[in-house]
């Protein structure tokens, strides 16, 4: 963009003179200063009148020839300045003056051109001034009337010192003119220069408003663009973040873009769902490992409380026996009659044994890596089998012994087991039920499963008791006298097996007396 621009009086100043010839008509001469004074200011020109013979008329106004001469100089000066600042080799000392002289006869005009050098002319005498002013008069007049165009502008550059008085004349235009109550016409001559101005400061004054206003606009545009697209993702991700930091992994970042804060929502979304899927597993094996040493601990309590038991079961009958067998050594009173007690030692011995034996069995079964023997058999026939094996106790008893065993009962497990488990069931249904009572077994198939049901009469447990009758040891009868219970250790043993079968088993009171039920 270049630093300065040349602005000439456009096409309009013919019109515009047009309308200052019209408002001529309807003023007297004398009146018509003001009209040119305006003129000449708001334009920038230089008016001349001349009459019919072409003699220059005094015009009425305060603003007289030479008011273009003022602002040629200052705008050739800044030219000057301007052209010495881009190129300091040239000489811009010398500016060319064009001095043009037309003949006055035809319509061809010759022109010669000469260089005068301003550098050279210091100053001239104001006498020389006004000999020089008669003849350029003549020679302007003269040069107007041969080179105007039909709009009334000179076609050609003419001497601008021929033309006038005020010097750089660039261009200028003719029209005709008359003022009111006058018949007279004279010649008005409009003479201008053009105007150097700084197009950047001129061009930036005017814009400068909307230019503010589009750098706002722009401004707040961009930032809310900025706000949107950057800022405001950041924001809700550096959140996201803050919240998984806290370990809550629900909160899912839906920023869909291809950009890095498109990837970088990705990445969060996936390690929020692979963090939120390990910290899920490593929350289920650690309460995984709380049942576990819940379990163990439990166990551990059941082992300790277990061998308690024992060794007070064991230590009641070895203290009798010690002391039959102490009495019969020394002959001490009652103790004299040997076969009596020793028959009585050895019934205490068998007792031990049987102790021992299930001890082992239950030892056995809560040994780590123990696995059921599994095996198909009829579970009827095993049924029938068991309930015979007590067939002298019934008759002792004087029991009624009722038996409803369907056929097929095919069964899978450790028979063995199995069978302890059937043994210790029917025994305590005998040894807890009076004399007389009523004992009904039965094995049938219900809802794909194999039911076996116990019912002896004649007794109820106590319902307090019910929770605890499959506990190691415990018994419902508290005085632990040997003639009236077990050890405590036939229901638990069941509880045992049963669970290693992965059975349903409950005991329950019934209207005639107790049941005991499982199903595999």
């Amino acid at each position: 963009m270049p630093q300065t621009y040349t602005y000439g009086i456009s096409e309009d100043m013919d019109k515009k003179t047009d309308a200052l010839v019209a408002d001529l008509e309807n003023i007297k001469f004398e009146d018509s200063g003001p009209l040119f004074d305006d003129f000449i200011v708001n334009n920038t020109v230089d008016l001349q009148l001349l009459d019919a013979e072409g003699n220059e008329i005094q015009r009425p106004g305060s603003v007289q020839s030479g008011f273009v001469e003022t602002i040629g100089k200052q705008s050739m000066l800044a030219i000057t300045i301007n052209e010495k600042e881009q190129n300091s080799a040239a000489d811009a000392s010398s500016i060319a003056v064009g001095s043009m002289h037309s003949a006055t006869t035809g319509n061809e005009a010759i022109e010669t051109v000469e260089v005068i050098d301003r550098s050279a002319v210091k100053k001239e005498s104001s006498e020389e001034t006004e000999e020089k002013s008669d003849d350029n008069q003549l020679a302007y007049s003269n040069a107007l009337a041969t080179n105007t165009d039909n709009y009334g502008f000179i076609e050609n550059p003419v001497d601008i010192s021929v033309m006038t008085t005020s010097a750089s004349v660039d261009y200028g235009m003719q029209k005709p003119v008359t003022f009111s109550g006058s018949d007279k016409e004279y010649e008005l001559y409009v003479l201008g220069a053009y105007r150097f101005v700084n197009q950047a400061v001129e061009a930036m004054n005017k814009i400068l408003p909307w230019l503010i206003v589009v750098i706002v606009f722009i401004s707040t545009l961009t930032a809310y663009l900025y706000s949107r697209y950057i800022t405001r993702p950041v924001v809700r991700l550096s959140k996201i973040s803050k919240k998984m930091s806290d370990l809550e992994f629900n909160w899912i970042c839906d920023e869909k873009r291809n950009d890095e804060i498109g990837v970088l929502s990705s990445s969060l979304n996936e390690l929020s769902l692979k963090l939120s899927t390990a910290l899920s597993e490593l929350k289920s094996a650690n309460e995984s490992l709380q049942k576990d040493i819940e379990t163990e601990r439990k166990l551990e309590q059941k082992r300790l409380e277990f061998f308690s038991a024992v060794s007070h079961e064991l230590k009641t009958p070895i203290t009798v026996m010690k002391g039959q067998l102490e009495g019969m050594m020394y002959q001490v009173g009652i103790y004299k009659n040997r076969d009596k007690y020793l028959a009585r030692s050895y019934s205490v011995a068998c007792t031990m044994e049987d102790m021992v034996q299930e001890i082992l069995t239950v030892s056995r079964m809560e040994a780590s890596g123990f696995m059921p023997q599994m095996e198909e058999f009829n579970l009827g026939n095993m049924v029938k089998d068991c309930a015979h094996r007590q067939d002298d106790l019934f008759i002792q008893k004087d029991m009624e012994v009722s038996y409803h065993i369907s056929n097929d009962l095919y069964a899978r497990g450790d028979k063995k087991l199995l069978q302890k488990a059937l043994n210790n069931i029917i025994s305590n249904a005998i040894h807890y039920s009076p004399d007389g009572a009523k004992i009904q077994i039965e094995a049938y198939k219900e809802d794909q499963k194999l039911t076996v049901r116990v019912e002896n009469s004649g007794v109820h447990l106590d319902e307090a008791a019910v929770p605890r009758i499959f506990e190691a040891f415990f018994r419902v009868e508290k005085s632990r006298n040997r003639n009236t219970g077990g050890s405590g250790l036939g229901l638990y043993i069941v509880k045992m097996i049963l669970e290693l079968h992965k059975a349903d088993y409950r005991i329950e009171n019934t209207f005639n007396g107790v049941a005991f039920t499982f199903s595999i």
